[in-house]
């Protein structure tokens, strides 16, 4: 079988869907599936992005215009050229969503596209003009003709159908790489990590934190964003005379898994949210999840590795959970790493995506994952 896997972006900048073609594709490669990855070659790939790619070697392909919507006749070329069975398309809005309904149109042949959160209430509030002129031009007609999409969460399968799309849905979680805990000692750390933006809730928690008032702790926000953005996060922390919240820069890599293994809990408290990643790769390395009910993250309480709370509830919580002694925070974090290693494994994840393909292309009967109605 050959795979084309058809991506937005290769860098950071593109957070989430960057860390899942990885994964995804570091274990498609095992396979010996043929795959191709195509990717655009923005701004920060060109500015050494390309040194944190983590994946099998991808086509970076160039730009011509506006960065934002990533017009790349060399990705469309590529994508003809490279006579895959099967495309697995991921992200919205942009160019590659375009050439690759023309790649099905073109070729007959079918598609899976992972949406990534990307048709959320919340998502679909921001950048509303680009969004209703790109659905008009191609969007929606390029969801329209998948033949599956793919989500991670009931609640992304309910933003599908709300969209309107009747198409067949695979509901498969992302995967986890086993990874051995860095040898640190935990400290009074809360820590947000991943991408500074409005959806992210972050005004909400730190006007929960300041209410929390718990000033032998620290509140950690680590992450890219739009320059005035950050600024008007600094502006509201000075303006509450928070002295304990830190902005550091972007980490990754061993770094990152540092500064999680390293903090007493983590947060999350998006507004919406089809997976949050980072709740996983805290669970992996010992660490408690706060995560908002915006987030599919109902497990934390079953399995008792954090809380799953309203977005007014966070200063409650961080409250009570900062009062607990840190032994019984690290036992939380060893809950939430036993239930990651054993539900979220990618080599299983990646047999999932494989029995998806081949109903696609007719090779397989429709898995119990897929979703008719």
């Amino acid at each position: 079988m050959k795979i084309a896997m058809v991506t937005p972006g290769l860098t950071n900048k593109t957070a989430g869907i960057k860390v899942f073609v990885e994964h995804l594709s570091n274990e498609l490669i095992l396979r010996e599936t043929g795959l191709e990855i195509l990717g655009l070659a923005d701004q920060d790939w060109c500015a050494g992005g390309n040194r944190d790619w983590e994946g099998p070697p991808a086509n970076a392909c160039r730009i011509r215009g506006p960065g934002n919507f990533g017009y790349s006749p060399e990705l469309s070329q590529r994508l003809y050229q490279i006579e895959a069975g099967i495309t697995h398309l991921n992200g919205l809005w942009m160019f590659p969503a375009w050439a690759t309904l023309q790649w099905h149109r073109r070729t007959g042949r079918p598609y899976c596209y992972s949406i990534h959160g990307m048709l959320s209430p919340s998502a679909l509030s921001y950048s509303k003009l680009k969004k209703c002129i790109a659905k008009a031009a191609f969007q929606l007609t390029a969801l329209e003709q998948a033949g599956c999409l793919h989500v991670t969460s009931e609640a992304e399968l309910s933003d599908c159908r709300n969209y309107g799309l009747k198409n067949a849905i695979a509901l498969i979680s992302p995967g986890m790489k086993a990874q051995s805990i860095p040898d640190v000692e935990k400290s009074k750390i809360v820590l947000f990590l991943g991408r500074m933006h409005p959806i992210k809730g972050l005004e909400a928690l730190i006007k929960a934190w300041a209410t929390a008032a718990r000033t032998d702790w620290t509140l950690r926000l680590a992450g890219p964003g739009e320059a005035s953005y950050v600024a008007s996060l600094k502006q509201q922390v000075k303006a509450l005379q928070l002295t304990n919240v830190e902005f550091i820069d972007p980490v990754y890599g061993a770094a990152r898994d540092r500064l999680m293994a390293e903090s007493a809990m983590t947060v999350l408290p998006s507004a919406s949210e089809n997976f949050g990643m980072v709740v996983a790769e805290s669970l992996m390395m010992g660490t408690p999840v706060i995560a908002s009910t915006g987030t599919p993250w109902q497990g934390l309480i079953k399995h008792q590795c954090g809380a799953w709370v309203p977005q007014n509830e966070l200063s409650e919580t961080i409250a009570r959970l900062t009062l607990l002694e840190m032994e019984e925070l690290q036992q939380m974090g060893q809950r939430g790493r036993s239930w990651i290693l054993d539900e979220m494994n990618w080599s299983n994840i990646t047999d999932k995506f494989l029995t998806t393909y081949r109903w696609l292309l007719q090779e397989a009967d429709q898995p119990d994952w897929l979703i008719l109605d």
